[in-house]
C-alpha cells in the first residue's frame, strides 16, 4: 500500500472491465481502463464470505496475443497475462457488514464479553485495545478481538498472556540500592525505562533507549 497525496492507494491484480486495447508488448496485448470502469473482488475469510466493488482510478491488463486474436480457441486452465490497477481505499463497498454485524452482535452475548473490536477500531493510545493493535499482523491476524469483562479469562487455562484492563497492565517498580532516592513515585512510567535508568546509575548512556530515565527516584549526582 502507498500514499499519493492524501488518497490511498491500493494496488492489486484484477479483471478490468470497459477495456480498450492498446499497442501490443511483445507477445502481450494491454488493455487499459477507460472511465467507468469497475473492479469487483470476492474472498472468504474465517466467519464470512465478502466481496467489494469500487470504481478504478487506473490500470491495466495484458493477455497473450494469441488469447486476444482467437478467444474461442481458449481452452480451461492458466492463461499467461498480469495486471495492474489503482484504486482509493475509501471508495470500496464491501457486502461484509452485514454479516459482520451478526456475528458481532452473536460474541456479545456470550458472558464474560464487554466489547469487541474490528481493525480499524483498535488504537495504541487505548490502554484497552494497545497490546492487540502493537502485535497486530495483517492477513495473519483475526478479524475481531474481544475483550472481556474485569476478572474474566477468555481461556479455561489457570493463566493467560493478560488483558487491557488496567489491574493486569500496571504493577510496581521497585528500586533499591546505591544512588536510589528513597520514597515513593506516581509518575507514570514503563519497562522500557528500566535500561537507561539502570545505565545512568551505572554512568553508561544509552542514546538509542526506547525508554527515560527515572530522575525522579534517583538522588543529584554528586
Amino acid at each position: 500500500m502507498k500514499t499519493n497525496h492524501l488518497t490511498q492507494v491500493l494496488s492489486l491484480s484484477a479483471v478490468l472491465f470497459a477495456l480498450a486495447a492498446a499497442a501490443p508488448a511483445q507477445t502481450l496485448v494491454r488493455f487499459e481502463s477507460q472511465p467507468g470502469s469497475k473492479m469487483r473482488m470476492d474472498g472468504t475469510s474465517t466467519i464470512h464470505t465478502w466481496h467489494a466493488e469500487s470504481m478504478l482510478i487506473g490500470g491495466f491488463i495484458e493477455l497473450d496475443a494469441a488469447l486476444v486474436e482467437a478467444p474461442e480457441k481458449a481452452k480451461p486452465g492458466k492463461v499467461t497475462g498480469k495486471g495492474e490497477t489503482f484504486i482509493a481505499v475509501r471508495s470500496l463497498k464491501c457486502s461484509s457488514g452485514k454479516a459482520m454485524d451478526a456475528v458481532i452482535a452473536t460474541i456479545l452475548k456470550t458472558p464474560g464479553v464487554v466489547r469487541v473490536y474490528q481493525k480499524g477500531e483498535l488504537s495504541a493510545t487505548d490502554p484497552l485495545t494497545r497490546a492487540s493493535f502493537l502485535s497486530y499482523y495483517d492477513g495473519r491476524s483475526g478479524d475481531l478481538k474481544m475483550l472481556g469483562r474485569p476478572y474474566w479469562i477468555t481461556s479455561s487455562s489457570t493463566s493467560t498472556h493478560g488483558t487491557g484492563h488496567r489491574y493486569d497492565t500496571r504493577v510496581p517498580v521497585i528500586l533499591f540500592g546505591a544512588g536510589v532516592r528513597k520514597g515513593e513515585y506516581l509518575q507514570s512510567s514503563s519497562p522500557l525505562d528500566l535500561a537507561p535508568t539502570l545505565g545512568f546509575l551505572s554512568g553508561v548512556m544509552l542514546p538509542d533507549a526506547s525508554g527515560r530515565v527515572l530522575t525522579e527516584a534517583l538522588l543529584p549526582r554528586p
